[in-house]
């Protein structure tokens, strides 16, 4: 593989197609949206929005985090990125199981996170993140991404799926949070109580509660703008996790996706518990990142609206 998309050969002629599409508005071009990839400078157009930030290092990349009072936000810059500037956008647990991140990141690809861990994938969190999600247009990144969640991370993910799907590339739930009453429930103590306040129900309301990611199943598998199909899904499940049983959450979601038509692929751990995350072999790794390519969709066909609700 060599720059500057660094994909397999077999995957060369869909990247050239996306290069040639370009970057379809959402909100309005990124900035510097016609330059070469290697032209682009995440530094120049930070400097360009006035952000105030500080750099260290992530697994060999430039890691740049926002340090305005209320943000807790970053952002990690590949040394060659992708002509479409697309990028993978953690949920979750952001140091822990970043193994395909890497390799991802030396694929062209951004890592980009903003913590609403505590907001369980809320509203406020759909709110935050479509904040944060315009911040990294106006830099420059492009307008689709992979959306990665672990554990309770799958709930923002398939939430803002569902409600954004022009911004979704692909998504992937790492033993993924896909019904609240499963995982935190009503019995696990403040944790149950912030997340039943962040969707405003009671834990006596909670049984008739339909808005889980296992609820949004039909706008998950639903075609998008311009009848383009919906994003692939893929999940990493580890056979025995008590504690995010997959028969109470990615089961469900599975059969629900595959029966209304949805792209799914599944990667199966048996006898695993809740750890480890992630996938264990560099050669599962490298799989797993060449069907994010081959399956995701990083450009909006001409006219799509990248942030429409539906």
């Amino acid at each position: 593989m060599s720059p500057p998309v660094a994909v397999p050969s077999r995957f060369l002629p869909k990247c050239v197609a996306l290069a040639a599409l370009g970057l379809i508005a959402t909100w309005g071009a990124p900035a510097g949206a016609g330059e070469p990839a290697e032209a682009f400078s995440l530094e120049d157009r930070l400097a360009a929005e006035d952000l105030s930030y500080q750099t260290d290092d992530w697994h060999g990349f430039t890691r740049y985090t926002f340090t305005a009072a209320d943000s807790d936000e970053w952002i990690v810059a590949p040394k060659t990125p992708r002509a479409d500037r697309a990028w993978v956008w953690r949920a979750r647990f952001p140091g822990v199981a970043t193994e395909l991140d890497v390799e991802l990141l030396n694929r062209g690809f951004h890592v980009v996170y903003q913590d609403v861990a505590q907001d369980f994938g809320g509203p406020r969190a759909m709110q935050r993140w479509r904040g944060f999600y315009e911040k990294i247009r106006r830099l420059g990144l492009g307008e689709r991404g992979i959306f990665e969640g672990l554990s309770r991370g799958g709930l923002p993910i398939f939430a803002w799926a569902a409600q954004y799907p022009e911004t979704v590339a692909a998504v992937l739930g790492d033993n993924p949070v896909c019904d609240i009453r499963s995982w935190p429930g009503t019995d696990n103590g403040a944790t149950s109580a912030a997340c039943l306040k962040a969707y405003g129900v009671t834990p006596e309301t909670l049984a008739d509660f339909e808005g889980s990611p296992v609820g949004l199943t039909d706008r998950l598998a639903g075609p998008r703008a311009h009848g383009e199909p919906p994003a692939p899904v893929v999940f990493v499940l580890n056979g025995a996790d008590e504690v995010v049983p997959p028969a109470e959450n990615a089961e469900v979601m599975i059969r629900k996706l595959r029966a209304a038509g949805g792209t799914v692929k599944v990667y199966w751990k048996p006898g695993l518990g809740h750890h480890p995350h992630g996938l264990q072999t560099p050669e599962a790794i490298d799989e797993l990142a060449d069907w994010l390519i081959e399956h995701g969709t990083f450009a909006a066909p001409a006219g799509g609206d990248g942030a429409g609700d539906r």
